[in-house]
């Protein structure tokens, strides 16, 4: 194990690169959970219903039938984003060389990231777990496992597996060896800040 770590993941720490990227997890946080609210937004929208965003998501006046288009719609967005992210990244894998990240290339793997909002959702619900004692992750996901009559849990656990299987695809392809512990420390502390923040200090007040 001790091998493993030091070809792969050796324990080297940059100050000025984690602080940068904990900025950069904080917004990617704020800005993955406003994508779920717009893919709401757009469909309750065309679907001729009224529909206001604020810091927790999207919500109508009127009631809203319950469809499968619905509730696709906000998991939806945040994929075609990192799906897009993910193929441009793989398009420009050969200019990921040196030992230090550009920042365009730090730009496009937060974008690709993008794939791991229900691993997120789903980290924050067994964190919620352990503070509180409650295991609440009923979201998009499950609505639609509903709806097509699959396991309740089924589409969760597979994207949460897939999302594992995109970080580790970025981690150890794209990010040199040297920033990769740094990465995935800004990852930790920069998505909890994130959600904490916007949830419970700033959200409220900028989109009430």
């Amino acid at each position: 194990m001790k091998n493993w770590f030091h070809k792969y993941l050796p324990i080297t720490f940059d100050a000025k690169l984690f602080l940068i990227l904990v900025l950069g997890f904080i917004v990617a946080t704020v800005v993955g959970t406003m994508s779920y609210a717009l893919g709401y937004y757009l469909i309750g929208e065309t679907q001729g219903h009224e529909v206001i965003i604020n810091y927790r998501g999207a919500f109508c006046y009127d009631e809203l039938p319950h469809s499968l288009l619905f509730s696709a719609s906000g998991i939806l967005t945040p994929i075609i984003i990192g799906s897009i992210g993910l193929i441009v990244l793989f398009l420009r894998r050969k200019t990921f060389i040196g030992e230090k990240l550009l920042f365009g290339q730090w730009i496009l793997i937060f974008i690709a990231m993008f794939l791991l909002r229900q691993s997120d959702n789903f980290a924050y619900a067994v964190l919620r777990y352990f503070v509180t004692g409650k295991f609440r992750c009923q979201n998009a996901d499950t609505y639609i496992a509903e709806l097509l009559n699959l396991p309740i849990q089924s589409i969760q656990l597979t994207m949460v597996a897939i999302g594992l299987i995109v970080l580790s695809f970025i981690v150890f392809r794209f990010i040199p060896k040297n920033q990769r512990f740094t990465f995935l420390l800004a990852g930790i502390v920069g998505g909890i800040g994130g959600y904490y923040l916007w949830f419970y200090e700033l959200g409220k007040k900028i989109l009430p």
